[in-house]
């Protein structure tokens, strides 16, 4: 995998981390995980690691092993947001006020941010102020 492909892979894998790593990646081990609802990063093996294709190519240059692959997702993908990132990018080093510099930067974060949201625990909430609404609204 070169990185540039036109399809992307999820992969649910299982990695064995190798003890002649750890000395070196003691400070910064690869491949973090969820525990307790915190990310931590261990040297421990991982098992049902679910991972993108180029972290895993990464991770197996790094010296981790591959043991298997459980599950795999296959995906279009593009860069979609390049222009518009790097139209943001481009203004903000034009840009000559603070203001403006603050606008792309912030233009550019507000879209990282909002596309990494959880949206799972939202609710749906309608406002109405005639009895019509209200009746509208208790059928959905």
């Amino acid at each position: 995998l070169t990185g540039d492909e036109d399809y992307g892979y999820i992969l649910e894998v299982d990695l064995g981390y190798p003890t002649n790593l750890h000395e070196n990646h003691k400070d910064l081990p690869l491949a973090p995980e969820h525990y307790n609802n915190k990310l931590c990063t261990t040297l421990l093996n991982k098992t049902e690691y679910v991972v993108h294709s180029r972290n895993l190519k990464f991770y197996l240059e790094q010296g981790m092993i591959l043991k298997h692959v459980n599950r795999v997702i296959a995906f279009d993908q593009k860069p979609f947001m390049k222009e518009y990132i790097d139209f943001n990018t481009s203004m903000r080093t034009k840009a000559i006020s603070d203001f403006e510099k603050d606008f792309y930067k912030l233009m550019n974060n507000s879209v990282f941010g909002k596309s990494m949201e959880n949206v799972r625990n939202r609710c749906d909430i309608k406002l109405g102020n005639e009895e019509f609404s209200m009746k509208q609204a208790k059928k959905t």
